[in-house]
């Protein structure tokens, strides 16, 4: 009996990608703005029409605003992307294959190309460029562990007409 160990599992991946933590900034930054402007604003002067220290607090809610929308957007991706793959892999929907890679085509250094390989005739294919699309894209060139000749065992679904890998097993 073939004993495996699980390499890539993606309920184990982070529902939120680290990116996403970066619109905080504007957030923060769009907050003191507004506080700066609320104590320390001058209240004489003119701008766009109203008085610089009112200019100065909208200005901070908008920039603040932005910032949230961009990352409640990026938020609200990633979650239906971890729950749709949570869905199908509970539910019995997901495929398992088996067996050697072959034709493995890694990606170029400089993108503009997928990595993509075959397992027992089922066509895979990612880029660490689709960060929209569901389960494992991480490149060989990114420190993917996908090689030529590897034996591997394959959880997958169809999600959007994408094949999406959901669970990589490689032999102990």
């Amino acid at each position: 009996m073939k004993k495996f160990q699980t390499v890539y599992d993606f309920h184990q991946t982070a529902a939120i990608p680290f990116f996403a933590y970066l619109f905080v900034v504007p957030i923060l930054i769009g907050v003191g703005i507004f506080i700066y402007n609320f104590f320390y604003g001058d209240r004489r002067g003119i701008k766009f029409g109203m008085s610089k220290r009112n200019f100065g607090m909208i200005f901070g809610i908008v920039f603040a605003g932005i910032g949230f929308l961009m990352f409640k957007a990026v938020i609200g991706a990633s979650g239906i992307k971890y729950r749709s793959g949570k869905y199908y892999s509970e539910n019995g929907e997901s495929q398992v294959v088996e067996g050697r890679i072959q034709n493995f085509h890694p990606m170029p250094a400089g993108g503009h190309d997928s990595e993509h390989f075959d397992v027992n005739g089922e066509y895979f294919d990612y880029s660490s460029f689709d960060l929209g699309v569901l389960g494992y894209n991480k490149p060989q060139v990114d420190g993917g562990i996908m090689k030529q000749g590897l034996y591997v065992r394959i959880t997958y679904i169809t999600h959007n007409q994408r094949i999406a890998i959901l669970r990589i097993d490689t032999l102990k």
